[in-house]
């Protein structure tokens, strides 16, 4: 878990959309602060700094510290709603946290291995990651940036299930918890090489089919001719 975000904030003391527009107009980002049985209190955070922090992809699975006067408060990013063209944060959502109880948040799968993976180097696959990213439950301090999962040792064909990674201790998966467990990786033969190979593999079907009728065709001429 990391807490290297901090985020200075006031409080916004109007709601409406035109002020929300002369908000942004003079470098803040409005804000909601949400949880903990607590009223939710509306922000504004700093638009420069917010953006800077973005561009770490850490910054989305962090525990952030927002500062005032009052003291400092530990949150997570809920979510965060982009201009549809131009994709700069217009709004953003955050979830208090406290120390004695699990939050919920969906955290990256990061695949190291593919490289020297046996599918891969020795039997010409291709790695494919079917998922990245999984929703996880843990307490603030267990919380991970990512999760490590290591493909090395997997074959041509074979599909890993969530079931076979291994969890930070304290994390648990949702998905796993209502008894799912979908596949999260694959390594397949390229699309080219696999067309090929059902190719040579109907074309040796029907060569074996020719051979087979030709060898009966000779032995019905044969018993024809002894006639």
């Amino acid at each position: 878990m990391s807490n290297d975000f901090e985020l200075k904030i006031v409080d916004r003391e109007n709601h409406g959309t035109a002020d929300s527009r002369r908000s942004r107009s003079k470098g803040f980002i409005p804000a909601v602060l949400y949880g903990a049985k607590r009223d939710p209190r509306h922000l504004l955070i700093d638009s420069n700094k917010f953006r800077q922090f973005m561009e770490k992809d850490s910054f989305y699975t962090s525990i952030i510290t927002l500062t005032e006067e009052k003291g400092p408060q530990s949150v997570i990013i809920k979510s965060i709603q982009r201009h549809p063209s131009k994709q700069f944060p217009t709004h953003v959502d955050f979830l208090r946290v406290r120390d004695d109880v699990a939050i919920t948040l969906h955290v990256p799968l990061n695949y190291v291995g593919d490289d020297i993976a046996v599918g891969v180097k020795a039997q010409g696959g291709e790695f494919s990651k079917l998922v990245s990213e999984i929703e996880i439950s843990c307490l603030p301090k267990d919380l991970p940036e990512a999760i490590e999962v290591d493909i090395s040792a997997m074959e041509l064909n074979q599909v890993l299930r969530l079931s076979e990674i291994t969890l930070p201790k304290g994390v648990t998966s949702l998905a796993l918890a209502a008894e799912q467990d979908p596949g999260i990786a694959t390594i397949q033969l390229p699309k080219r090489q696999e067309i090929e190979k059902e190719v040579v593999e109907e074309t040796d079907a029907k060569g074996e089919d020719t051979t087979e009728a030709r060898t009966e065709e000779a032995s019905a001429a044969a018993e024809n001719s002894e006639e």
